[in-house]
């Protein structure tokens, strides 16, 4: 089979990934058919496994339709004079919720206005993720770090989930099993993030580590599939930290798939469709040019899994 050629799956240790042999799998481009320009938060495969939602930097939010490796951009969404960080949609898909200079706000898809939630200004990346239509997981600073919060829409109050010292970022939350995703560092000193997983409902978020610091670069990046088997990250394992990949991780017997890219690029965020059909990453490269000093350039890939290649890393 042409993708069993394609997919060389490797051996990962319990805490450490291990990365041997080529580079396995070729994402493409798919930039130019997303609208182009520079995407300054992160881009999303959630809910049906086809649709990607993107930020671009006028401050459009575009909704693209992945069909064939290729994108086609079906609306798009914006509000005049706002930033429309972080972009999530709602389950029902008829609110967008996003930040604004620290605030969150609720952008409605029927009337095309925007309800403020909250209003400290604290409010703080990786992502926004929505717990139910009602609810709301977010990243908040403290007086003693960062905590992860959940708001109610309706009463508007916000609860911590976590008290005390550290740097906590929510990552993905499956509301099936009720786990929640978080990075956590003590001292919030990148790259010093591991990865945890714990039951939401259980008190100060005591979850168990699944990646350590010599995982994962950032705290901006992992996503699972609903079933929680799959799990979509970059970092950089035995390699520079300056240079990043996005992989691909079987939770159950740790096999790891490398997603490729050129050389001095750094895939920034990875997040992978609930249903494992898809991966889309941010992809970043920084330079210096003669006449216009620094530059960066980020570009969206996209990778469309296949089922032989979920049976390749099911197989001992």
């Amino acid at each position: 089979m042409i993708s069993r050629i394609l997919v060389a799956i490797v051996a990962a240790l319990a805490s450490n990934l291990t990365f041997s042999g080529d580079i396995v799998l070729k994402p493409i481009d798919i930039t130019k058919e997303c609208g182009g320009g520079l995407i300054t938060s992160a881009g999303f495969v959630r809910g049906e496994s086809n649709q990607v939602y993107l930020r671009i930097d006028d401050g459009r939010i575009v909704q693209c339709i992945l069909r064939d490796r290729h994108a086609q951009v079906v609306t798009e969404h914006s509000q005049e004079g706002r930033a429309m960080l972080m972009p999530a949609w709602s389950p029902d898909g008829q609110v967008i919720a996003y930040v604004h200079y620290g605030d969150i706000y609720l952008f409605r898809i029927d009337s095309r206005r925007s309800l403020r939630v909250t209003t400290t200004g604290h409010v703080v990346g990786p992502k926004l993720l929505w717990k139910n239509n009602m609810e709301l997981f977010f990243t908040a600073t403290s007086q003693f770090g960062r905590n992860i919060n959940v708001v109610n829409l309706e009463s508007l109050v916000v609860t911590a989930l976590v008290s005390g010292r550290g740097y906590y970022s929510v990552q993905d939350y499956v509301n099936k099993s009720g786990h929640i995703y978080y990075a956590f560092s003590p001292t919030g000193a990148s790259p010093h993030f591991d990865l945890f997983v714990a039951n939401v409902n259980d008190s100060g978020l005591v979850g168990r580590r699944i990646l350590t610091a010599k995982d994962i670069l950032t705290e901006g990046t992992a996503s699972v599939t609903a079933d929680e088997q799959l799990l979509a990250t970059s970092g950089s394992p035995g390699t520079s930290a300056q240079e990043s990949y996005a992989f691909i991780k079987n939770m159950r017997n740790g096999r790891v798939i490398k997603i490729e890219h050129e050389k001095g690029w750094s895939d920034d965020y990875a997040e992978i469709s609930r249903d494992g059909m898809w991966m889309i990453m941010l992809s970043t490269q920084s330079g210096i040019d003669p006449m216009r000093g620094i530059i960066r350039q980020q570009h969206i890939r996209l990778v469309q899994l296949t089922n032989d290649m979920a049976n390749d890393m099911e197989s001992e």
